[in-house]
């Protein structure tokens, strides 16, 4: 039988510190005692309670609560007063003692079924939530996912999926707490977030000492100084993706992308571009191994156009690809891709084949460690552009107080030209290295904005001394993140006097780990080799 996580039921037990003299001090102005008075108690007691003073709230509600045992809002408080002690056996008593008196209160009886399976007596807690569930109805919703939490405990996976299937059916309310719950059996049941529409958008400003790096028509310092003239920089990246829950084992995706740079001076404007892009493919698997099938299509379009056409924005490049990605657990990843890839200056149209592995290590206190290393053969219709290149790119997320993060991100990309001496004047072959690193917090989460700031130091070692270069960076980046259901339940109406129940449920989708193609994507050099115009 699987349990809930451990902190699910930890969460359920408030941390209480002394009363210190100012929370002393302001409990006083609660009230004083109430005796049997239940209205007096609940006012008083809900007053303590949100001071964190749960034995003085547990003082004066418990005589209320046994002189009023039909009341459920007092069993309820009585039982936070409870918890917030640690004793999670009592405050399941109070609540199973008001059902016995009032088995018709619905909030009541879920509450006593959650703290029962937190014990692991998934039996009398599924004696407590069985039968119908009123459609649509906070409390009939509410049934629903702990008739779903039960069977997902007794293993029976077709039962969790037909009552989740029930709550997402009915597009009724649910309690705001209960989307916690929800996110969660999503997570568990279906391997779904609940998210199968996302938009990410990510908007950067700000300065770079070398506006030629990474930009489509890179043309070396042999073009003069203007080639690697300072500049300001603007720079968009968005990603719309769709990925639709079917079933547990065969879920298509598709993602829309668009990004772009720009330079914005006279002398370097012409080495903007925009990216544009779609991905379209089917997920297989459940639980185990999973693996993604997918065909890949973007095309770019540079500013300034090229040596063939006039200056004015133009398509410079078009790519088709069949991209498969291989997952034997979570955090480990396999991947690679076939494509071609056509210039409108025909000798750099290329064949590419490529492929690598990632992995994502969780460390201790909350750090995350992604790694990538990547392999790439470019055969072009000229030899001269003919490339075999690898990457690796390694990224730190250190954890900070209220959300707020640091980045930290190293990359190494190599590449070699076999037959390219003669064409660049040299009697070797051109080998290019290149070596970045990337540092810089982010700030904690304003809903699904995030902002930001980070310095990058980039520096290219080539035989063919043009395409050496140097490049410091700082940027503002301001990252939206949005995404929903809309076959998700709306949250209901609540009044001040509303307890919500303590699932102690965290939200884990802002880990700061992004998708691993996502990471390569967003690093041109390594996507396109360490010169763009290989």
């Amino acid at each position: 039988m699987r349990r809930l996580p451990a902190s699910a039921a930890l969460a359920l037990v408030i941390v209480l510190a002394g009363p210190g003299p100012a929370r002393a001090e302001e409990a006083t102005a609660c009230g004083g005692p109430c005796g049997e008075d239940a209205a007096c108690a609940l006012q008083t007691g809900g007053c303590l309670l949100e001071l964190e003073q749960h034995r003085p709230a547990l003082d004066v509600l418990k005589p209320a609560a046994a002189a009023h045992p039909e009341d459920g809002r007092l069993a309820r408080m009585t039982a936070l007063a409870y918890l917030g002690m640690g004793n999670t056996v009592w405050a399941m008593k109070r609540l199973l003692a008001h059902h016995d008196a009032a088995p018709g209160d619905p909030q009541t009886r879920a509450w006593a079924a959650w703290l029962l399976l937190q014990e692991g007596d998934v039996d009398r807690a599924a004696a407590l939530v069985e039968g119908e569930a009123p459609a649509g109805e906070p409390d009939g919703g509410r049934r629903r996912l702990l008739q779903a939490t039960v069977a997902d405990l007794r293993g029976d996976e077709e039962a969790a999926e037909a009552a989740l299937r029930e709550v997402l059916r009915g597009r009724g309310e649910l309690y705001p707490e209960d989307r916690a719950l929800l996110d969660h059996l999503r997570r568990r049941v279906r391997g779904d977030d609940g998210r199968p529409v996302t938009l990410r958008l990510s908007m950067s400003g700000g300065y770079t000492s070398n506006a030629v790096q990474s930009a489509p028509t890179d043309p070396g310092a042999a073009d003069g100084d203007d080639a690697a003239t300072g500049a300001p920089l603007l720079a968009v990246d968005a990603v719309l993706r769709f990925e639709p829950w079917t079933s547990r084992h065969v879920r298509p995706f598709g993602e829309l992308r668009a990004k772009g740079a720009a330079p914005v001076t006279p002398a370097t404007l012409d080495y903007a571009y925009a990216d544009l892009g779609g991905r379209a493919g089917v997920e297989l698997g459940g639980e185990g191994p999973r693996l993604r099938v997918a065909y890949s299509a973007e095309g770019m379009a540079v500013h300034g156009g090229d040596a063939y056409r006039d200056p004015g924005p133009r398509w410079f490049t078009e790519a088709h690809r069949a991209e498969i990605e291989f997952l034997p657990v979570p955090a480990f990843q396999v991947f690679g891709g076939v494509g071609r890839r056509v210039y409108r200056e025909l000798p750099r149209t290329r064949t590419e084949v490529d492929g690598g592995v990632a992995a994502v290590i969780p460390l201790p206190r909350g750090f995350n460690l992604t790694a990538i290393a990547t392999g790439r053969y470019q055969r072009a219709r000229h030899e001269a552009y003919e490339d075999v290149g690898a990457t690796g790119l390694v990224r730190l997320v250190i954890p900070l107080p209220r959300g707020a993060m640091i980045k930290l991100k190293g990359m190494v990309v190599w590449d070699h030209y076999p037959h390219s001496a003669e064409y660049y004047g040299s009697d070797d072959p051109r080998n290019d290295l290149l070596g970045k690193v990337q540092a810089g917090p982010w700030f904690p989460p304003a809903g699904p904005l995030r902002v930001g700031v980070h310095y990058t130091f980039a520096g290219r070692h080539s035989t063919v001394e043009r395409y050496s270069y140097l490049d410091h960076r700082v940027l503002v980046e301001v990252r939206l993140d949005l995404g929903g259901d809309p076959a998700t339940p709306r949250p209901a109406a609540t009044g001040d006097d509303h307890l919500p129940l303590p699932y102690g449920l965290d939200d884990r989708r802002d880990s700061g780990l992004d998708r691993v193609q996502d990471l390569l994507r967003q690093e041109d050099s390594a996507r396109r080799g360490s010169s763009c115009v290989d």
